[in-house]
């Protein structure tokens, strides 16, 4: 094990090298808290390195050069990492732009008096959010079209989907949804306090990784 970190290590060390004799670049140790792009001249790495499951996004400016991010994707995929590439900026990035479109509709069931705050994070965790630990949303969709794959699975249940769309709730978080929100999670959490919780979500992550890694070496 120590002589693989060390390779690893190694590894990473070539690829900082590399990357930092091309363009200037800025690193940001938090996604929530970025200088607009517009601002620089340079590349940008979202990374919250302290936690097991935040994905790493590389979003390049208008004059940083394609060797640069290149570089970047590849000193990250040397020390483990899962980097994406973000073409164009957005205000949130990527993953949290995603997990915000999830969490609005799940507010707007709770608000709506549809499930409760435990349930509508059950039907999560137990329903998709298990695929998607594998394959994202759009590989998912893949599947379930069967031997026709995407485009089967847009022929058949395109349309369905998109009555969906419009019917998705716009909730905003007034005192009443607010105190909704805080009692359900209150019960959900059955007295476990939060470094309680976080400890079995960090103990969960750190096997499911595992297992991922050892799917993708096999």
């Amino acid at each position: 094990m120590a002589s693989q970190w060390r390779n690893e290590f190694r590894t990473a060390v070539v690829a900082i090298a590399a990357f930092a004799s091309g363009d200037r670049a800025s690193l940001s140790a938090s996604s929530a808290y970025v200088v607009a792009l517009a601002k620089l001249s340079g590349l940008e790495i979202v990374d919250e390195l302290p936690r097991h499951d935040a994905p790493v996004e590389v979003v390049g400016g208008e004059r940083t050069a394609p060797a640069t991010i290149e570089g970047a994707l590849a000193f990250y995929k040397a020390i483990g990492k899962r980097p994406i590439h973000i073409r164009r900026e957005v205000a949130g990035h990527v993953a949290n732009r995603l997990q915000a479109a999830l969490w609005r509709e799940a507010v707007h069931l709770v608000a709506a008096g549809v499930a409760s705050v435990a349930d509508i994070d059950t039907a999560i965790s137990e329903g998709p959010g298990l695929r998607w630990a594998l394959m994202g949303p759009h590989l998912t969709f893949h599947l379930a079209g069967g031997s026709g794959g995407m485009a089967h699975f847009l022929e058949q249940l395109g349309p369905p989907l998109e009555s969906w769309w419009d019917d998705l709730g716009d909730p905003q978080l007034t005192p009443e949804v607010r105190q909704a929100l805080t009692a359900g999670v209150s019960a959900e959490a059955e007295g476990r306090d939060i470094a309680t919780l976080a400890a079995e979500r960090d103990r969960f992550l750190v096997d499911l990784l595992a297992l991922k890694g050892a799917r993708r070496d096999a």
